[in-house]
C-alpha cells in the first residue's frame, strides 16, 4: 500500500487541495441543480463555469459524428434547457475529480491521468466555447456579447485547475513502494 509523502512541498499540498475544493464547488452545484428552488443558481453557476461549455462541445461532436462531412456551420451550438439536465453528470465527474485530487496525495498514477484528461476536456471546452461564438461562419440566433462571464469565465476555470494540475505533478517522480509489506 502506497502511503502519502509527509515531504510533500506546500505548492504540491496547496495545488492538490485546490483541485479537491474545485471539485466539491461542482459537486454541490450538482446536487443543488436537483433542487427546484435553487436551480435559477445553478443554472447561473453552469453557465460561467465549464459544464455547459463541455454540454455544447459534446453536443457538437455529436452532431460532427452524425452528420458527414462536418461543417461547422452544421454544428450549431446549443446550450441545454435546464441544469438539472446535467446535474447528474456533474456530480459523477465531480465525485471523479475529487477522488484523484485524494489519490495525488498517495501518489498513485492514474490519479495524475484522471486529473489531465478534465483538464484537456475543460480547455478544449473553453476554446470552442470562444470559437463558437467568434466564427464568422456560425449562425448567430442572438447578440453576442464577449464581455460577459459566460465567455469568459469558463476559461478562467480551465486555466486555474490547468496551472494547478501542473503544480500537482511538477517535478513530481514516482519512486516503486519501499515499505515493507505485513503479513
Amino acid at each position: 500500500m502506497r502511503h502519502s509523502n509527509p515531504e510533500l512541498p506546500r505548492y504540491q499540498r496547496v495545488a492538490i487541495g485546490y483541485l479537491i475544493v474545485v471539485g466539491l464547488i461542482y459537486f454541490w452545484a450538482g446536487v443543488f441543480a436537483n433542487r427546484v428552488f435553487s436551480e435559477l443558481v445553478a443554472y447561473f453557476f453552469f453557465r460561467h463555469s465549464l459544464v455547459f461549455p463541455i454540454a455544447a462541445l459534446a453536443h457538437a461532436i455529436g452532431t460532427c459524428v452524425s452528420v458527414y462531412p462536418c461543417r461547422l456551420s452544421d454544428l450549431g451550438y446549443s446550450w441545454p434547457e435546464s441544469a438539472s439536465d446535467l446535474s447528474s453528470l456533474v456530480i459523477v465527474f465531480a465525485g471523479v475529480g475529487i477522488a484523484a485530487a485524494i489519490a495525488m496525495f498517495w501518489r498513485i498514477r492514474i490519479a495524475y491521468w484522471v486529473w489531465l484528461g478534465l483538464v484537456v476536456i475543460s480547455v478544449c471546452a473553453s476554446v470552442w466555447n470562444i470559437l463558437a461564438v467568434v466564427l464568422p461562419t456560425y449562425p448567430r440566433p442572438y447578440v453576442v456579447d464577449l464581455s460577459s462571464g459566460e465567455y469568459i469565465d469558463p476559461v478562467c476555470w480551465a486555466a486555474s485547475c490547468g496551472l494547478a494540475y501542473w503544480f500537482a505533478r511538477l517535478k513530481r517522480k514516482f519512486e516503486p513502494d519501499t515499505t515493507p509489506s505485513s503479513g
